[in-house]
């Protein structure tokens, strides 16, 4: 081949499709329709600590959702658009197609988890009156890690559903119910001692770490196994269709 193609150089390209861009806007609404709800809350909470507690708790389902259906969206246009088939056909492994997918995940966390940080700045600044360095004092390496961790794993999970389904409004329709069948696994926590289901289900077990302030074993553990199982089915859904495709042939 007369050039190598890398895995962050395709996804520059598909970045900016107009479908993304469009996704990305209508996110944004959903996401800032909400928080001028959360703005009328913040004169009874009493200190920066719980402050950011809760404004994490409100942010964290909307986030995650934002994360799954972003890259739901994204990655169902390469099927819908034939474009996974051409870039393996030129060269591109699907090592490298899963890679560049999951570095565009972590890039799309990161930011997340920044545009997240800036509305508590934010907040705190206006709502609280509060310093830059108070606000900072409640940051910690552990927060950070756990956040951005979340965001990613709940990317790789919107990746697992249309890599199996291949059916972007089937995946879109998907996160939605799914989230509402995980509130009730907490709901029925909250009066049950079992905790199995609201510790191990997919879309509490990343609201638990995203909202985890230390460093906890057992919530790290459980994500950080889940992405690993989600990337592994993904390549293996990814190789067993392609093989039968081509047996089909």
């Amino acid at each position: 081949m007369s050039h190598i193609l890398t895995p962050l150089k395709v996804e520059r390209i598909k970045l900016f499709r107009r479908s993304n861009i469009l996704f990305l806007l209508i996110l944004a609404y959903l996401y800032l329709t909400p928080l001028s709800n959360f703005s009328l809350q913040t004169e009874t909470i009493p200190n920066v600590l719980e402050f950011y507690t809760k404004l994490q708790i409100f942010l964290s389902p909307i986030s995650l959702l934002a994360m799954a259906l972003f890259f739901v969206n994204s990655i169902g246009n390469d099927f819908v658009e034939g474009s996974y088939r051409k870039l393996i056909a030129i060269g591109l492994s699907k090592k490298e197609y899963i890679a560049g997918k999951l570095l565009l995940t972590l890039l799309f966390s990161t930011l997340i988890f920044a545009m997240n940080l800036v509305l508590y700045f934010i907040y705190g600044i206006t709502k609280l009156n509060a310093s830059l360095p108070i606000l900072l004092n409640n940051l910690t390496i552990a927060i950070v890690l756990n956040q951005i961790l979340s965001l990613f794993a709940a990317g790789v999970f919107g990746f697992l559903i249309i890599a199996v389904l291949r059916n972007r409004t089937v995946g879109l329709v998907f996160f939605p119910f799914w989230l509402s069948i995980e509130f009730g696994f907490r709901l029925f926590g909250k009066h049950a001692e079992n905790e199995v289901l609201t510790t191990f289900s997919p879309g509490n077990a990343l609201f638990n770490l995203y909202n985890t302030l230390n460093f906890e074993l057992i919530p790290l553990i459980i994500v950080i196994t889940t992405a690993i199982l989600f990337i592994t089915i993904i390549y293996q859904s990814l190789k067993h269709r392609d093989e039968k495709g081509q047996q089909l042939q």
